[in-house]
């Protein structure tokens, strides 16, 4: 992926990421709601596969999506990192089937409609689900699969 190719919400996270470096797209008013984020504008959309390059691998840096809106469900599988914050953020669902994190997986004040997949997740701090509202689209199935 070219630099020139990216739009400037995404070359802002671009820079900041490795250095660890927070990028803050909130505005502070009603419009931050990640359930609505669909209507959000360029300025506030980084897309999956600017995303994807900059997290494949053996991320040293802490991941902090937070307060994100997801179009699609995050395919995380095998994914490795040293801790992963989602936290606030609206995800249709959570694949991170053999995903290692070496610290904390922090999913507290989610909203995940669909499945969350664990099955084979190594992670060695802790899971944080607090105030996380999983699986209330009404779809038949497990709202949380950790074995598979």
């Amino acid at each position: 992926m070219k630099f020139a190719e990216l739009t400037p919400a995404e070359r802002r996270v671009w820079r900041a990421f490795p250095r660890g470096g927070a990028v803050e797209f909130r505005t502070g008013d009603a419009d931050d709601d990640p359930g609505r984020g669909g209507d959000w504008g360029a300025e506030r959309t980084v897309r999956a596969e600017v995303l994807r390059e900059l997290l494949l691998g053996d991320v040293p840096q802490p991941i902090r999506l937070m307060g994100c809106h997801f179009d699609e469900t995050p395919n995380l599988y095998g994914a490795q990192t040293r801790q992963l914050n989602l936290s606030e953020s609206y995800l249709p669902g959570l694949g991170a089937a053999t995903i290692r994190v070496d610290g904390v997986l922090r999913l507290t004040d989610c909203r995940i409609p669909g499945t969350v997949r664990l099955g084979g997740a190594r992670i060695s701090g802790a899971l944080f689900l607090d105030r996380a509202h999983l699986g209330g689209d009404g779809a038949a199935g497990a709202a949380m699969e950790l074995n598979q």
